[in-house]
C-alpha cells in the first residue's frame, strides 16, 4: 500500500501528486496564519523554512506500519522543503520503506531534494525524486487580490462621488427654490407678469 503525505498551500503540489500517484492521501495543515500581502508571505514563509519555525500542524491519523511505500510532497520555500513536512518526518520516523519525493517550485529548487536525506532514515530506499517547475501561484493570487481591491476601491469612489453630488443637491436645491419663490413674490408685489415664469409666448405680428 502507498501513503502520499504532503503539504500544499496553493494546491499545486497536490495537483501534481494526484496526476502521478494513487493511494491514501494525507494533507498536512499548518497552524500558521498566511498573510494576504505577497511580499509579507514571502518573508514569513522564507523565515519559517530557513529556521524551521512556525511548523506546528494539525494531527493526522496515520499508521505508517501498514504502508510499504511512502510518497512525500512539498513546495520549495527559501530553497528547502516545507518546515511542516520536516516536523512531521521528525515526529513520525519510519524505516525500510520505498520512498518517492516530489517538489514543486518557481525556478529555484537548488539542493531541496538533498535536504530530505537529513530527515529520512538510511534504511529506506529512495525510488525516485521529482522536481516540477510551476508558475508563481502566490503571484497569481496576489495579482488577483490586487485587481479585486482595485475594483472595490473604484466602486467605493463612484459611490462616494454619487453621495457628494446627492448631498450637494440637497443643500443647493432649497436655495434654488427659494430664489424662484423670491422672484415670484417680487413679481406678485408689483402685480405684473414675471419674465422668469412666462405663461405663454406672444405671437409676433407682422404688419
Amino acid at each position: 500500500m502507498k501513503a502520499i503525505i504532503y503539504y500544499s498551500l496553493s494546491g499545486r503540489t497536490k495537483e501534481e501528486l494526484e496526476k502521478r500517484y494513487e493511494g491514501d492521501f494525507y494533507r498536512l495543515k499548518g497552524k500558521i496564519k498566511i498573510p494576504r500581502n505577497y511580499w509579507v508571505q514571502m518573508a514569513l514563509l522564507g523565515y519559517a523554512s530557513t529556521f524551521n519555525k512556525r511548523n506546528k500542524y494539525d494531527p493526522i491519523n496515520i499508521d505508517l506500519d501498514k504502508y510499504d511505500e511512502i510518497v512525500l510532497g512539498s513546495p520549495v520555500w527559501a530553497f528547502t522543503f516545507n518546515p511542516i513536512l520536516k516536523r512531521f518526518l521528525k515526529d513520525h520516523p519510519f524505516k525500510n520503506k520505498k520512498i518517492s519525493i516530489l517538489i514543486t517550485h518557481e525556478g529555484g529548487p537548488r539542493k531541496t531534494l538533498k535536504h530530505f536525506d537529513k530527515y529520512i532514515d538510511k534504511s529506506n530506499t529512495i525510488e525516485e525524486k521529482i522536481e516540477i517547475k510551476r508558475g508563481s501561484s502566490y503571484t497569481e493570487v496576489y495579482l488577483k487580490e490586487k485587481r479585486k481591491r482595485k475594483k472595490k476601491k473604484k466602486w467605493l469612489k463612484s459611490l462616494f462621488s454619487f453621495g457628494m453630488m446627492l448631498v450637494l443637491f440637497i443643500i443647493v436645491y432649497p436655495f434654488h427654490r427659494c430664489f424662484y419663490l423670491l422672484l415670484w413674490l417680487i413679481d406678485f408685489q408689483f402685480d405684473r407678469k414675471s419674465d422668469y415664469f412666462p405663461s405663454s409666448i406672444e405671437p409676433i405680428r407682422i404688419s
